[in-house]
C-alpha cells in the first residue's frame, strides 16, 4: 500500500485530499470550541457579577429592578425550576451562593441565601458562529470540487492505462479520447500511432513467415528426394549444396526479419559503382561476358 501511495498519482491525490480534509475539519472544530469556551467564560463571569450585585438585595428581601436585570442580560424566570438540567458552574456554599444550569432551551442562574432565592434566565443572544461555519464549509466544498477536478484530469490517464492492459491482451483498436488539453491529445495521438506501427510490423512479420515457409519447403522437398535415392557421391554433393543453400537462405531471412522488426543495425559504408556491380555478380553467380558489361566512364 505504501509503495502504491508513493508511486501512484491517483492515490497520492486521495491521501492529500484526506489529509487536507482532516486539517480543515480539525480547524473548524477548534475555532467553534474556542468560541464556545470564550462565550461560556464570559457568561460565568457575568453570572458571578450578577450574584455579587444581587445578593445584598436578596438579604434585604427587596425586589430586583428590571433595569438592573436588563443591564446584566437577565430576567426573572417565571416557570418552575426544571427537573432535567445540567450544572455548568457553582460558587459558594449550600446556604449562600449561586449556580448556573443549562436546560434544553435556556441558561438559568439561581442565586440563593437563607433569606431569599431567585431564578433568572439569560436573555443575551448566543454568539453567532455563522461566519465560522460558512468559511470552513466553503473550504470543504472547494476542497471537494478541487478533488473532483483532479480526478477528472486524471481520468484520461486511467483510461490510457486500461487501454495498455487491453493491448497486452491483443486489443489493437485505436484510443478514442477527446480532450481540450494539448498534453492529453499528444498522448492519445502517440498511442494510436504506436498501435498502427505495431500492427504494421505484425503484418510484415506474418507475411515474412508465409514467404519463409513457402521458400523453405522447396529445398526440403528436394533434400527428401535426394535422400530417397541410392547413396552416391553425386547425391551427397547435391545434398551438401542444398544444405549450404538452405543455410544461406536462413541467414538472409534472419537479416530480413531483423530489419522488419527494426532490431537490426544498418551499417552504412561508401563503395564505388564497380565494387557494387562486382558484388552483385558474385552474389548471383553471373558472368561478365553474358549479362553485365562494365564500361569505364
Amino acid at each position: 500500500m505504501w509503495n502504491r501511495l508513493r508511486h501512484t498519482i491517483f492515490y497520492q491525490g486521495i491521501a492529500l485530499f484526506t489529509i487536507l480534509t482532516l486539517i480543515i475539519i480539525s480547524l473548524w472544530a477548534f475555532f467553534v470550541l474556542k468560541e464556545l469556551q470564550e462565550e461560556r467564560k464570559d457568561t460565568i463571569e457575568r453570572f458571578q457579577r450578577a450574584a455579587e450585585f444581587f445578593q445584598p438585595i436578596l438579604f434585604e428581601a427587596k425586589p430586583l429592578k428590571e433595569s438592573q436585570l436588563k443591564a446584566l442580560g437577565l430576567e426573572i424566570y417565571e416557570k418552575e425550576f426544571p427537573k432535567h438540567f445540567k450544572t455548568l458552574h457553582t460558587r459558594g456554599t449550600q446556604r449562600v451562593g449561586f449556580r448556573a444550569v443549562k436546560t434544553k432551551n435556556d441558561l438559568l442562574l439561581e442565586i440563593y441565601n437563607p433569606i431569599e432565592k431567585v431564578l433568572l434566565v439569560d436573555t443575551r443572544e448566543r454568539k453567532n458562529l455563522f461566519w465560522i461555519h460558512t468559511v470552513f464549509a466553503s473550504l470543504l466544498l472547494f476542497q471537494l470540487l478541487l478533488f473532483l477536478r483532479i480526478r477528472m484530469l486524471l481520468k484520461p490517464i486511467a483510461k490510457l492505462d486500461k487501454k495498455f492492459k487491453n493491448l497486452q491482451a491483443g486489443d489493437f483498436s485505436s484510443l478514442e479520447l477527446s480532450s481540450k488539453y494539448e498534453e492529453i491529445s499528444q498522448i492519445v495521438s502517440s498511442y494510436n500511432s504506436a498501435v498502427l506501427e505495431i500492427e504494421y510490423i505484425l503484418e510484415l512479420r506474418e507475411m515474412f513467415n508465409k514467404i519463409f515457409t513457402h521458400e523453405i519447403k522447396t529445398p526440403i522437398a528436394k533434400g527428401m528426394f535426394y535422400l530417397k535415392q541410392p547413396p552416391s557421391e553425386k547425391n551427397n554433393q547435391r545434398v551438401k549444396e542444398l544444405l549450404e543453400a538452405i543455410n544461406k537462405d536462413l541467414d538472409e531471412f534472419s537479416k530480413m526479419e531483423r530489419l522488419i522488426a527494426y532490431k537490426g543495425d544498418l551499417g552504412i559504408s561508401y563503395i564505388s559503382l564497380d565494387e557494387l556491380l562486382d558484388e552483385v555478380k558474385s552474389e548471383f553467380l553471373l558472368s561478365t561476358q553474358k549479362n553485365i558489361v562494365i564500361q569505364k566512364c
